[in-house]
């Protein structure tokens, strides 16, 4: 049967603007709280007024209704523990209040709807979309009698947990493999591949012991820490220049290049913990340094070390992460020698190139399980497959 959303939902609406006031006893919903498809309760934000119009109830179907990236999102709500939930404005709930249809279906049709939903409900920019109330409350849908419904709800649901249990195995071998790299880095890059040479205090808090020979200098003696600048007057389309590398590597294309050669990428703004290591022509956006070893420091020795700095712990104290290149060159490093440094960065990258294939095939099964599940439900909402029970 056809309906309109509007003629399955008794109640479609906006949330609400909450005040945002601190250790307040209304737990307020944003986009944020389920963007990743599931209830993140570190997301929650407070309000000390009721907005009563906004109360979500058990049954709700949730969507997130403005931002790119996120919009289109959808929660069923099926908390039976939780009363003093409620949605604000970049939420809108959807509810069955008649009880003629299962809201679970619902959000199984939803959720396989992300880029249609981004393609015909939404105006505005790339930065500022927004889900338009009147597309979504006619958008029709060939939608079952209720205990059909209920019938594909209950299969989807054996089926998709079924699903979930192997990606959640699956994360967890992954993670495993990711602390294993950084174990192995922190372990190689303070204390080097001989674990009988004798041990000295390095004087860094962080660190601790570090083999006796070598020496504690502080970064700025190990590297030159340059500006990174605006790179918007020389854009070219991609392949038609070289790379701009920003805190989350490659993301535009310049007619011009600021170096040649290897370096250490240090975020500056933002991002500052995720460093990066690059070799060849580049130009480095104003959010971003880019680091050229000194002489007797090898480049991707410096950039294994990095991983191991702590550099939250000296972040200037702004709303904003940011470090400044006097902050950076006042860290405290262990330095082997050059011959050390070698057979260090040898070693990390055997173990690097052996992990990181582990990891890639690993990455490979969850998005295959991922496209699996889309799919499965797809076809199952839709009426392409028999469901069994």
């Amino acid at each position: 049967m056809i309906q309109r959303v509007k003629e399955i939902c008794s109640y479609v609406s906006r949330g609400c603007t909450p005040d945002y006031v601190d250790d307040s006893p209304y737990a307020v919903m944003n986009q944020a709280t389920f963007s990743k498809g599931y209830l993140d309760t570190s997301k929650l934000r407070f309000s000390s007024k009721n907005p009563e119009e906004a109360h979500i109830l058990k049954g709700d179907l949730l969507m997130a209704s403005t931002g790119g990236g996120v919009l289109g999102k959808v929660l069923f709500f099926d908390d039976d523990t939780q009363d003093n939930f409620y949605a604000d404005s970049h939420v809108s709930i959807l509810r069955d209040s008649r009880h003629k249809n299962n809201m679970k279906f619902l959000y199984y049709y939803f959720l396989t709807r992300y880029d249609e939903i981004n393609a015909t409900m939404v105006k505005g920019s790339t930065n500022q979309t927004e889900l338009q109330r009147n597309y979504l409350i006619t958008h029709e849908i060939d939608i079952p009698e209720k205990d059909r419904q209920n019938a594909i709800v209950a299969y989807l649901d054996k089926q998709i947990n079924s699903i979930n249990e192997r990606i959640c195995l699956r994360e967890r071998e992954l993670q495993t493999l990711i602390k294993l790299k950084q174990s192995e880095i922190n372990s190689v890059v303070t204390r080097g591949l001989n674990p009988a040479v004798p041990m000295k205090d390095s004087g860094i808090d962080w660190i601790g012991q570090i083999p006796a020979h070598w020496q504690v200098r502080q970064l700025k003696s190990c590297v030159n820490i340059n500006n990174g600048r605006d790179y918007k007057d020389i854009e070219v389309e991609e392949g038609e220049g070289y790379p701009v590398l920003g805190s989350g590597g490659v993301f535009a294309y310049a007619s011009q290049y600021m170096y040649d050669g290897e370096v250490l990428l240090l975020g500056r703004k933002g991002t500052i913990d995720k460093p990066q290591y690059y070799n060849g022509k580049f130009w480095a956006v104003d959010t971003i340094f880019y680091a050229i070893p000194s002489r007797g420091v090898i480049c991707k020795f410096m950039y294994y070390l990095s991983l191991t700095l702590p550099i939250k712990k000296f972040s200037t104290a702004t709303a904003l992460p940011s470090m400044t290149q006097t902050e950076y060159g006042k860290i405290l490093v262990p330095l082997p020698p050059l011959e050390e440094q070698r057979a260090i960065v040898d070693y990390l990258d055997g173990k690097y190139e052996r992990i990181d294939a582990f990891i890639a095939n690993i990455n490979a099964q969850i998005d295959k399980l991922k496209l699996l599940k889309k799919a499965l439900i797809n076809e199952v909402v839709t009426g392409q497959r028999p469901i069994t029970q």
